[in-house]
């Protein structure tokens, strides 16, 4: 081999190997408990830079990706998704960019942000996002089913419909409850966690 074709192999190497090798695990504390985040793990991600408190000026921003690097001030994120919101003359504004692919790399400052969720991969995640319209149906057909309780007139079907309705409601919630995910928040709680070094 050459040396230019060396060369462009290393340049090529460092210039996609944030989006091709899996990150680095993360690590968070909070009143002496620790909680450690494996390599390759996707995030859900808040933050408002220079750390205002309200979106009037810089807007809160939302990111979904992988860590690939974590320096003692700030994070790597190779991002899937990137959404901005903010208030400007009493309106709410939102830009969404939208990748199926890794696309960008962005560093985000540690103090800026406010909570992440932590999911196993992508499809993990769009597994919990999916889980969440069949738990609303399941939940809001419940009421169709109540009403044809009250409008049977024959016992032992309106005690079917009752036991139905109830299963229905209990099956609604578990699929909603099994979407949400806990929260890590950094800011505006009594108890925040803090990113170990």
């Amino acid at each position: 081999m050459t040396k230019i074709s060396i060369l462009l192999r290393i340049q090529l190497f460092l210039v996609f190997s944030p989006f091709i090798l899996p990150g680095q695990e993360l690590r968070i504390t909070r009143s002496g408990e620790e909680q450690i985040f494996k390599a390759g793990s996707i995030y859900e991600l808040t933050y408002r830079p220079g750390g205002v408190s309200d979106d009037s000026c810089c807007g809160t921003h939302f990111i979904v990706g992988h860590l690939r690097n974590e320096l003692p001030d700030s994070l790597f994120f190779v991002t899937n998704e990137y959404r901005e919101a903010f208030r400007k003359r009493d309106r709410k504004i939102e830009r969404v960019y939208y990748s199926e692919f890794p696309s960008y790399l962005i560093g985000i400052a540690k103090d800026d942000i406010i909570h992440f969720k932590n999911y196993k991969s992508l499809k993990s995640r769009k597994t919990k996002e999916a889980l969440i319209i069949p738990g609303f149906i399941l939940t809001f057909s419940t009421l169709g089913t109540l009403a044809s309780g009250f409008i049977v007139r024959n016992d032992a079907n309106r005690n079917k419909l009752f036991r139905a309705a109830g299963i229905q409601l209990a099956a609604g919630f578990t699929l909603i409850l099994a979407r949400s995910k806990k929260q890590y928040k950094f800011k505006k709680t009594d108890d925040p966690w803090s990113f170990r070094n």
